[in-house]
């Protein structure tokens, strides 16, 4: 069975023949504004799978798909606003910056992480919010059971008390 992947908060992705490999990632923090731009690192490869989750300190403004990219997810909570998206990297994306938009002025970050050796026509396996209301150092990942092996799960998480803070963790599932 080909792998596929999994985004946010906790994101599964598998391999297709070859092991996947972690190829890069950047993320940006702007405390007010309605864009921000990203650039996909210079590491990444043609058809790895490029995730990016953008977090915002409003819930009632609106994410709007850039063009190119697949939506995975949008929600919303008492702190803010999340949406994730997808896209298989093509030659001219190496290097190139991305800007994401909201409706309305707000505090926002933007993480991007790509992988190589993913499922490109269906990279999402399995996808999962989660929000933490007890705000602390560590984050455990739960509620994943895969059909597919040799998958990862990939983790970006959100501070959201001084929009400052972001992390991306990847693991071996």
């Amino acid at each position: 069975a080909t792998a596929r992947l999994g985004v946010f908060n906790e994101t599964v992705i598998g391999p297709t023949a070859a092991a996947i490999t972690f190829d890069g990632s950047d993320a940006r923090t702007q405390s007010w504004g309605t864009s921000m731009a990203i650039t996909v690192p210079q590491s990444v490869d043609v058809s790895d799978v490029m995730i990016v989750a953008v977090r915002t300190n409003s819930a009632s403004v609106t994410i709007p798909t850039p063009t190119g990219w697949t939506l995975e997810s949008s929600f919303t909570d008492s702190h803010g606003r999340t949406a994730v998206f997808f896209k298989i990297a093509l030659a001219t994306d190496i290097g190139k910056k991305y800007t994401f938009t909201t409706s309305a002025a707000c505090g926002f970050q933007v993480m991007i992480a790509c992988y190589d050796g993913t499922d490109y026509t269906t990279p999402i396996h399995q996808y999962q919010t989660k929000v933490e209301t007890t705000f602390g150092t560590a984050h455990v990942t739960t509620g994943f059971t895969t059909t597919i092996a040799n998958c990862w799960i990939v983790s970006m998480a959100f501070d959201t008390r001084d929009r400052k803070s972001t992390r991306l963790n990847s693991s071996h599932l």
